[in-house]
């Protein structure tokens, strides 16, 4: 006789474990991650200023993705944006431009490679120019960050110099109401700071839009370095407190004083070319014959300092 079938036995502690199972397949099942991500997209000036109502596009390849427009704070956000690879385009009115516009640089209005993966959340900043004028003030230092005044001070664009300035005693020059463009300011050595066919100190790639003030710093470095001058007796002995004097053929400089060493220390010097001479004191003679009164024909360069020796003559 065969008996019914029945389905085996199963205990409660099995009962237990199989519910245990289960539940844990279920909170697995609530605590993944949803394979999407967000996108937020912000649209602003130069300072910072929320662009409302610029058309933004969402896409992926070559399929629009989503459309929108930007609220009263710049902003548009997508959400539940697919796992994936994606860029935004925006849409500028006639008065805004991109950076790239003036520069030449591609891009401005468009991010790409934006990658979207589960509960992803990236923010993409554009910033852009508001079309209109800006000024430019321009400061004019030496090398030792000293304001220089009556510099003179050029603004040019790409087609050329568009103004000249001098600066002020603070060392500025200013520019007001520079059309919206791309511009840079150049100043030039005098011939004062002994500087041969000396280099223009230049500031360009100043992007210029509305309402913007554009500070940049031009340098101008003098060339200097120094004249030493020994003063000996004719026995070849140091003679202190003589004056000595630097000249060329249109200035002559302050006397300095020869120390108990002898030395007269002319320093700073800017470079070019020039003589020293011995002044006269009681008690002694100079007569005025090269390398003993004067010594000339000394030219100074870039950190060097040169020497000279000067004789005066002990009277009996």
């Amino acid at each position: 006789m065969i008996g019914s079938l029945r389905p085996p036995a199963i205990g409660w502690g099995r009962l237990l474990l199989l519910a245990a199972v289960a539940a844990i397949g279920c909170d697995g099942l609530l605590t993944d991650p949803a394979p999407v991500g967000t996108v937020h997209v912000i649209a602003r000036t130069r300072d910072r200023t929320p662009l409302p109502g610029i058309a933004a596009q969402l896409y992926t390849g070559q399929r629009p993705m989503g459309y929108d427009t930007t609220d009263t704070a710049g902003r548009v956000t997508w959400t539940a944006v697919p796992e994936g690879g994606y860029g935004v385009y925006l849409t500028l009115p006639d008065s805004y431009a991109t950076l790239g516009a003036l520069t030449g640089a591609l891009g401005g209005d468009v991010a790409d490679r934006i990658a979207v993966g589960p509960r992803s959340d990236t923010t993409v900043i554009f910033t852009f120019l508001r079309k209109g004028p800006g000024s430019v003030q321009a400061q004019v230092i030496d090398e030792d960050g000293v304001p220089l005044a009556a510099m003179l001070v050029g603004l040019y664009s790409p087609r050329g110099v568009v103004s000249e300035q001098r600066s002020d005693a603070s060392g500025r020059a200013t520019f007001p109401d520079v059309p919206f463009g791309n511009y840079g300011v150049f100043a030039i050595p005098p011939d004062s700071f002994g500087v041969r066919n000396a280099p223009w100190s230049v500031a360009d790639g100043l992007v210029i839009d509305q309402g913007y003030r554009a500070r940049p710093t031009l340098q101008l470095r003098r060339c200097k370095g120094g004249i030493t001058v020994t003063v000996r007796d004719d026995a070849n002995a140091p003679l202190e407190g003589f004056a000595v004097r630097r000249f060329t053929s249109t200035r002559i400089w302050p006397a300095v004083l020869s120390g108990a060493d002898g030395l007269a220390r002319l320093t700073p010097v800017i470079c070019g070319e020039y003589g020293v001479y011995l002044e006269g004191k009681t008690g002694y003679r100079i007569p005025w014959v090269r390398d003993t009164a004067f010594v000339d024909g000394i030219v100074v360069t870039q950190g060097v300092t040169r020497t000279a020796t000067l004789r005066a003559i002990r009277q009996p």
